[in-house]
């Protein structure tokens, strides 16, 4: 809703018509119009930099080069405040570690068709997500590093006819793709 500055009282308003109940006023308002009613409209101000403990406010207008801007001040949160978001954070990236714990839980299953201790480092990195000692920077564990170096990675999609090989060396891996029917998972 577009905002504007009267002049001879610095009042801010955002309703034309009820500020001026005895004008007529043109659905599109140029500069003579703005002169006219002793009024200027009021852009949108930058908003200052914050961190995640910190609010942005409103904090009235000021004029910028002839022109008029809504104001943005930063006030530090509480410590009470702070603890919440802290703890809300936490329990965010709690509840994404179960997520990414549960979609591949199958990796456990004894009638996997992978090698479960290729999936061991990965789960215990997510285990041992809250170690880590800011909740708003997390660092999450990547499910393809935890392949030892000179390992294969075999992926046969049958629905689609193929299959992608991933072979893991010393600082990249290969990726192999060819035509194939059949479903299986491989660790080689």
């Amino acid at each position: 809703m577009p905002e504007y500055r009267i002049r001879e009282t610095g009042e801010i308003v955002t309703n034309l018509a009820a500020a001026f109940p005895n004008s007529s006023l043109p659905a599109s308002l140029t500069q003579d119009d703005f002169d006219a009613l002793g009024i200027d409209p009021v852009f949108e101000g930058a908003q200052p930099e914050h961190t995640q403990f910190q609010a942005v406010y409103r904090d009235g207008v000021e004029e910028i080069k002839g022109k008029w801007y809504t104001k943005y001040s930063v006030s530090d949160m509480d410590q009470e405040t702070i603890d919440a978001l802290t703890a809300a954070r936490w329990d965010s990236v709690r509840s994404e570690r179960n997520k990414r714990l549960a979609d591949c839980d199958w990796t456990q299953l004894p009638d996997a068709p992978v090698d479960a201790a290729v999936w061991t480092p990965y789960r215990q990195e997510l285990r041992d997500i809250t170690a880590q000692d800011d909740p708003f920077n997390i660092v999450w564990p990547t499910k393809w590093a935890t392949f030892p170096v000179g390992d294969e990675f075999k992926l046969v999609f049958s629905e689609l006819g193929f299959c992608v090989t991933l072979d893991f060396h010393q600082d990249c891996f290969a990726i192999k793709a060819h035509h194939q029917v059949g479903y299986s998972f491989a660790n080689h």
